[in-house]
C-alpha cells in the first residue's frame, strides 16, 4: 500500500456543520472531513479532465471516488515549531482525562478502578502522544454575526441575527490518501498541480470556506505503519476518526460485543462515545442517512495474542467498519501506554502584538467582542453538556419545557429555590434522578451546576482571551453585567437543546 499525503491551509473562516446547534448559532468541527476532501478531489479531476456530468462514467473516477478504492483520510491541524517542522495532532482519546483541581493527565485505559480515587474531567482538544507525554493544541475559532435573510426576497429580515462559529483563517491541516501506487499517481497526474484553491464547508457562496490544497508528496510513496508494542497481551486501539460498523442485520451500531466479534479479540475495557454520521451530498442536494457510530476518540483495551498482530494490522492500514473510503474508521494500536501523562507545552499560534497603546475605541470594541466571545462559549458549552446525557433516559418534554421557562429571568439562588418546589413532586424528581450523564443524575447536576466567567477563561482553548483581556486591562470576571447573565443564558441553551432532543427521540 502507498500514500500521498497533502495539507490544506483554510485562507478563509471554514464552517464545516457541527451535529449540534440551534436555530440561531451554527457551529462547526474543528477538522476537515475526508468526505469534503473526496469532494474536493473530485471536483478537481471533473474539471481537469472536463468529465462533466458523466464523470461515473469514466473507469478511474468510479474506482477512485466511487468504488472506494482510494482511501481519504480525515485532515486534523498541525503545528509548527521554530524549525518549520509540523507536528501532527489527532482527537484526543476519551480516556485520557485531567485532575478536577490539579493539573495531572491521566489516561484511565490503564487505571484500575478499584484503587483509583481522583475526580476527573475530560479534555476537548486534539494531541500528539509520545509514550507518556502529551503536547495539547486547540484549534481556534471565531464567532461570526450574521442577519437573517428571506429566502424569497433575499432581504435581511430587521431584527434577526443567527451566528457561525467557523475555523479562524490560517490554519493548517493535513491528512493522507491510501491505495496502490499506480492509482495514487494517476491521481497526481489527473488533478495537473500539486497546489491549487478550492472551496469546501458551508457558505461556498460567502466569505467563508477558501482554502488552498497541496499535495506534499512528489509521487506516491511506501506507507509506513505506526510502531507499536505487540509484544505484551494487552493492547490499546484508539479511534482516530468516527467508526460505523453494522451488526449482524445491517444497521449501525455502537454495541461493543459487535466490534469484539469484528476484531476477533476481547475488550476488556473501554470508553465510548455515541455520536450520528449524516453527510449533505452536494451533487444529489440532498443528505445521506443518517447513521449512528462510535465517536472519533473513542479507547479500547483488547486482549490479544502474538496470532493476532497480523489481522489487528490491516485494520490499522485499511481501516475498521463501512465507508472507510471516506475517512471513518481511521484507527491506531498500541497509541496509549502510559497511565500518567506529562503535559507538554500546550502548542498555540505565533500572534504578533502590535506596537504602541491600545486606543479607546479599539479597547471598547475589543470588549464588546470579548464579553461576546464569553457569551458564545457559554452557549457551545451548554450545547456540548447536555448531550452527555443518555438520549433514552430524557426527562418528558413537558418537564423540561417547565424548567426552562422556570429559569427565564432568574438568578442562581431564585433557580435552586423553584427547583427546590420541583423537587418536591415525586414524578418529577423520580424522573430527573433517572436521568444520567457519565458521573451525575441531572438533579444533581442542576443543584451542583456553576457558570461563571472564570469557568470560561480557564480552560486552554480560551488562552488568547485572557491575554486580550489582559492588553486592555478589563476584568471580565468582575464585570457584574455579564456575570449576571451568564448563568440565565447557559440553562436556557441547555433546556432548549434538550428539550429538542427529547421531542426527536420520543416523538412527542
Amino acid at each position: 500500500m502507498y500514500q500521498l499525503r497533502y495539507r490544506i491551509t483554510n485562507l478563509a473562516p471554514l464552517v464545516i456543520s457541527a451535529k449540534f446547534g440551534d436555530k440561531n448559532m451554527v457551529t462547526t468541527e474543528r477538522y476537515i472531513p475526508g468526505t469534503s476532501v473526496l469532494g474536493l478531489l473530485a471536483k478537481q479531476v471533473i474539471t481537469k479532465k472536463t468529465l462533466s456530468d458523466k464523470a461515473h462514467e469514466d473507469k478511474n473516477f468510479h474506482k477512485w471516488f466511487l468504488a472506494g478504492n482510494l482511501k481519504i483520510s480525515n485532515a486534523y491541524v498541525v503545528s509548527k515549531d521554530k524549525r518549520g517542522k509540523e507536528t501532527f495532532h489527532y482527537p484526543i482519546p476519551l480516556s485520557i482525562q485531567k485532575e478536577k483541581k490539579g493539573e495531572q493527565i491521566y489516561d484511565l485505559l490503564h487505571v484500575d478502578d478499584e484503587d483509583f480515587e481522583e475526580q476527573t474531567r475530560s479534555i476537548n482538544q486534539f494531541c500528539k502522544l509520545d509514550e507518556d507525554m502529551i503536547h495539547l493544541k486547540d484549534v481556534e475559532t471565531t464567532i461570526n454575526f450574521h442577519h437573517a435573510r428571506n429566502r424569497d426576497t433575499g432581504v435581511s429580515e430587521e431584527g434577526r441575527i443567527f451566528n457561525y462559529e467557523a475555523i479562524s483563517p490560517n490554519q493548517t491541516f493535513r491528512g493522507e490518501i491510501l491505495g496502490s501506487e499506480t492509482d495514487l499517481q494517476n491521481l497526481a497526474n489527473a488533478c495537473e498541480k500539486k497546489q491549487w484553491t478550492a472551496y469546501i464547508g458551508r457558505s461556498r457562496n460567502a466569505q467563508y470556506g477558501k482554502v488552498r490544497f497541496e499535495l506534499t508528496d512528489e509521487s506516491p510513496v511506501p506507507y509506513q505503519e505506526p510502531e507499536a508494542d505487540w509484544d505484551d497481551e494487552e493492547i490499546s486501539l484508539t479511534l482516530l476518526s468516527d467508526t460505523i460498523i453494522y451488526n449482524e442485520s445491517g444497521f449501525s451500531t455502537t454495541d461493543a460485543n459487535v466490534l469484539q466479534n469484528l476484531l476477533g479479540v476481547e475488550i476488556k475495557n473501554a470508553f465510548i462515545r455515541k455520536g450520528e454520521v449524516e453527510n449533505f451530498v452536494g451533487v444529489w442536494g440532498l443528505k445521506k442517512p443518517s447513521e449512528t457510530c462510535f465517536l472519533a476518540g473513542s479507547a479500547f483495551l483488547l486482549k490479544i495474542s502474538e496470532d493476532d498482530k497480523t489481522r489487528l494490522s490491516e485494520f490499522q492500514k485499511n481501516g475498521i467498519g463501512e465507508r472507510t473510503h471516506e475517512g471513518f474508521g481511521k484507527c491506531r494500536f498500541g497509541w496509549q501506554v502510559k497511565e500518567k501523562l506529562n503535559k507538554g507545552e500546550d502548542i498555540l499560534p505565533d500572534l504578533q502584538k502590535p506596537k504602541g497603546a491600545v486606543p479607546n475605541k479599539i479597547r471598547d470594541i475589543l470588549k464588546t467582542l470579548i464579553r461576546n466571545a464569553i457569551r458564545s462559549e457559554v452557549d457551545l458549552t451548554a450545547l456540548r453538556e447536555q448531550k452527555e446525557f443518555i438520549s433514552k433516559k430524557l426527562p418528558s418534554n413537558a418537564l423540561i419545557g417547565r424548567l426552562e421557562a422556570i429559569i427565564k429571568n432568574k438568578s442562581q439562588s431564585e433557580f435552586a429555590e423553584d427547583l427546590d418546589e420541583v423537587k418536591k413532586r415525586k414524578p418529577a424528581r423520580d424522573a430527573l434522578e433517572r436521568c444520567i450523564d457519565k458521573e451525575q443524575t441531572l438533579l444533581e447536576f442542576l443543584t451542583e451546576k456553576k457558570v461563571s466567567v472564570q469557568s470560561i477563561l480557564k480552560k486552554a482553548s480560551n488562552g488568547n482571551i485572557v491575554n486580550l483581556c489582559g492588553e486592555i486591562d478589563y476584568a471580565p470576571e468582575s464585570d457584574d453585567e455579564l456575570s449576571g447573565e451568564l448563568y440565565q443564558k447557559y440553562f436556557s441553551t441547555f433546556f432548549s437543546s434538550m428539550r429538542k432532543r427529547a421531542k426527536k427521540e420520543k416523538g412527542d
